[in-house]
């Protein structure tokens, strides 16, 4: 085999070539075909490269299960969360375990299995009361020891009643299907019972708590088409609610 030499000097001259020309020097240097002694080297390389794969093939065969655990680790656990090493989130907070019970599943409940098969049954919020009563009338439905001017502590018979009774109230006072009542006062078991009762009697609430600014009150009111407002709130309450305004710094 003929072998052909090229050879390229680098110079501090040669920092001034043209790149074209630097371009064409390194493409006769690839050109050049290998020697004899490139293509014993390769072979050399390659049989080495064949021992080496060899020799480490024996070694994995070789290796015990205890070897392999100390080298490369154990398996990965199954179920995901062992009793020590509780796995975490990237923020570092520890996740569940997807094995303990759910505090939150009350698929067993007799109260929240009601709830789930009278979906397609019930067609208004008041109903829902209705309903309970039948299945569970002793159970207890609300209480409210805050926000009321005395605790309200019903049953779903008790609260079925009581919105029956607010239902009558607004219909003797000419509430009829259709009609639209305002209701100015606060989220708590007397708005709850003024609310349904609107509803069962066949009109529609627009609701608002008393502590909204004074122009979206006038803005829901003037524009819900409402035959009349309710104000629910009583002497006590009016009084919590400017104590609690006047330690809040507020007028």
């Amino acid at each position: 085999m003929t072998q052909i030499h090229h050879s390229v000097y680098c110079t501090p001259s040669a920092m001034l070539f043209s790149k074209p020309f630097l371009g064409l020097c390194l493409m006769a240097v690839a050109a050049a075909p290998l020697t004899t002694n490139a293509f014993t080297t390769l072979s050399q390389h390659r049989s080495s490269l064949s021992r080496v794969r060899s020799v480490v093939n024996e070694d994995q065969q070789l290796l015990t299960e205890q070897e392999e655990e100390l080298l490369f680790g154990e398996d990965s656990p199954n179920p995901p969360f062992p009793g020590v090493h509780r796995t975490k989130d990237r923020f570092g907070n520890v996740l569940g375990d997807p094995r303990a019970p759910n505090p939150l599943d009350h698929a067993q409940d007799p109260l929240v299995n009601k709830l789930h098969t009278m979906r397609e049954m019930v067609d208004s919020c008041p109903q829902v009361w209705t309903e309970l009563a039948r299945h569970c009338p002793d159970l207890p439905a609300i209480l409210d020891e805050h926000l009321c001017d005395e605790t309200i502590d019903f049953t779903f018979q008790q609260m079925d009643q009581a919105v029956s009774k607010s239902a009558a109230v607004f219909a003797g006072l000419g509430v009829k299907q259709g009609t639209h009542v305002a209701v100015l006062g606060e989220n708590s078991a007397r708005w709850l019972l003024v609310d349904h009762g609107i509803q069962r009697a066949g009109g529609v609430s627009a609701v608002r708590g008393a502590d909204a600014p004074a122009d979206e009150l006038r803005y829901i009111y003037e524009h819900s088409d409402s035959a009349g407002i309710v104000a629910m709130q009583g002497p006590k309450l009016f009084r919590k609610l400017a104590s609690s305004a006047q330690a809040s710094g507020l007028p």
